[in-house]
């Protein structure tokens, strides 16, 4: 069984009416597999329908939300994301935070990260990623 943990960017689609996504997730699920909902991902999800006042999204969200898995996210997965952090900024590379948390949250789980932004993911050890638009 492998537990998916989708990126900001994956929800974002699907609230905005990419159906393409949902289409995966409900095969994923028929197939035993979990997917999940990282907690940083909800934090940047919640704050951009907040400040756009999205009430249908809002709702959907929260329908998607009920629908997957939430985590906590442990102390361990800081650590992977500083010492990730602290590597890509001596190899010459700086990313984002929010990024940053994701894939540690995703290391530590040892969850598929699913994003369509593997440009910033693929630089991180011992993070599986998918982009399920190349699928």
């Amino acid at each position: 069984m492998t537990t998916y943990a989708l990126d900001t960017n994956i929800i974002s689609y699907y609230l905005k009416g990419n159906m393409e996504y949902m289409n995966r997730i409900k095969q994923e699920l028929i197939r035993g597999n979990r997917v999940a909902i990282p907690p940083v991902v909800l934090y940047e999800i919640r704050r951009w329908l907040l400040f756009n006042k999205s009430g249908n999204r809002a709702d959907a969200f929260d329908d998607l939300c009920n629908s997957l898995l939430l985590y906590d996210m442990r102390l361990n997965a800081f650590e992977i994301a500083a010492a990730e952090h602290a590597r890509l900024k001596r190899d010459g590379y700086t990313l984002d935070d929010a990024d940053l948390f994701i894939a540690g949250f995703c290391i530590d789980n040892g969850f598929v990260l699913v994003t369509n932004n593997m440009k910033h993911f693929d630089l991180f050890n011992g993070l599986r990623v998918e982009d399920w638009t190349k699928a």
